[in-house]
């Protein structure tokens, strides 16, 4: 009973220490708050609103970085998948682009005017033609695939088991 108490205690204390682990930027804490707002004068306010103003500003930055980062790593996602695509030797599937315009497409504290939208939008239209054309050459390749398996069949009918499968392993060989 008392293992189960302390494995509890520590599986708690893990999780509160994951989520803080997470939580970088600091809570708000003012040193211009006025202790009594009633009898507070206009200039106690005026430095409480610009304390208020800086942590919202600070705040509006680290956002901005942290959507840089992200953007920066879809980018770099994406191209390695342009990449992965684009040859045929060693495989023959296809990757979709990482989808994440359409998400903050009508978020507007990402995309606030109308130049980014616009943006957006393009962007978003250009991966789906990226992606529709990744389906098409992943079904031209298994129509290709399938013909070659039946010129192959064809050609192998006539030859005994023990034939083809010595043919089998040649060609893998060469692979």
């Amino acid at each position: 009973m008392k293992k189960r108490h302390i494995i509890f205690t520590l599986l708690v204390a893990m999780q509160s220490f994951a989520c803080n682990a997470y939580s970088d930027y600091p809570d708000f804490v003012s040193y211009e708050k006025p202790v009594l707002p009633n009898m507070a004068t206009r200039r106690e306010m005026d430095a409480y609103k610009n304390e208020v103003d800086a942590y919202v500003r600070n705040i509006n930055r680290a956002i901005e970085k942290l959507y840089a980062k992200r953007q920066h790593a879809i980018q770099d996602y994406n191209q390695t998948v342009r990449e992965y695509n684009r040859e045929d030797y060693f495989h023959t599937d296809r990757l979709p682009l990482y989808r994440h315009a359409e998400a903050d497409l009508y978020n507007t504290s990402v995309y606030p005017s109308g130049k980014d939208y616009a943006l957006a939008v393009v962007n978003s239209i250009a991966e789906n033609h990226y992606n529709s054309r990744i389906k098409e050459k992943e079904l031209e390749l298994a129509i290709e695939k399938e013909k070659n398996a039946e010129k192959k069949r064809e050609r192998d009918k006539d030859k005994s088991p023990d034939q083809v499968m010595i043919d089998n392993w040649f060609e893998k060989m060469l692979k």
